[in-house]
């Protein structure tokens, strides 16, 4: 990616990565670009449409790349249009971990550009839901690790988090064991809900 393309500068203090991309989120430079991508060093992202706002102020309109569009591709302006609540968790999430060329609504947990594990998360009802945490080599923390990096999304836009603590086969722990596993990481028992079937909440931090 040409200089033109990505920059280094500070914004209210803190140090960021500045990327200029197109609305389809390929790389652009400074006279074409459509949108501009701010990486901080602490791992936020956010997207701004207005270039002036990466200079001025965080607080502009955001932008990510499942954010709805018009029929012309362009962003909606209207209300709904800044990520917060479980879309900017979702965001977050999505823009911090690559996607699963084999399913694309799974994000990827990479060690030194090694596939892991992976996940699936999504939005039900107004909570962060996870569909699935999977160990490409269980015993090892890789679950847990990517069940803090859900958890930190969640506590960070706070969302609550819902999940169903099922077990899948003879090589994964049983239900019970997901219920204390999860337990150890903040989920409780969804209120009125039967234990048998495994509804599981967790509120933020």
């Amino acid at each position: 990616m040409g200089s033109n393309m990505i920059e280094r500068t500070m914004i209210n203090g803190r140090p960021c990565t500045v990327a200029y991309i197109r609305n389809d989120f390929t790389p652009a430079d400074k006279d074409t670009f459509d949108l501009v991508k701010v990486l901080f060093d602490d791992g936020e992202v956010v997207f701004l449409a207005n270039p002036d706002a990466v200079q001025e102020k965080r607080s502009e309109k955001r932008y990510s790349p499942d954010q709805p569009r018009d029929p012309d591709g362009k962003f909606g302006e209207g209300e709904g249009t800044e990520k917060t609540g479980v879309a900017a968790a979702i965001a977050d999430l999505n823009a911090k971990f690559p996607v699963n060329p084999e399913n694309d609504k799974e994000r990827l947990l990479l060690v030194n550009g090694s596939r892991v594990g992976s996940f699936e998360v999504t939005e039900r009802a107004g909570r962060l839901r996870i569909k699935s945490i999977e160990a490409d080599t269980p015993g090892q923390g890789v679950g847990t690790t990517i069940l803090h990096r859900i958890t930190n999304a969640a506590d960070r836009h706070g969302v609550t988090l819902e999940l169903t603590a099922s077990s899948k086969g003879s090589q994964h722990l049983s239900t019970d064991q997901l219920k204390e596993w999860y337990g150890k990481h903040g989920f409780v028992q969804e209120p009125g809900t039967d234990e048998a079937y495994g509804y599981m909440i967790r509120e933020p931090r």
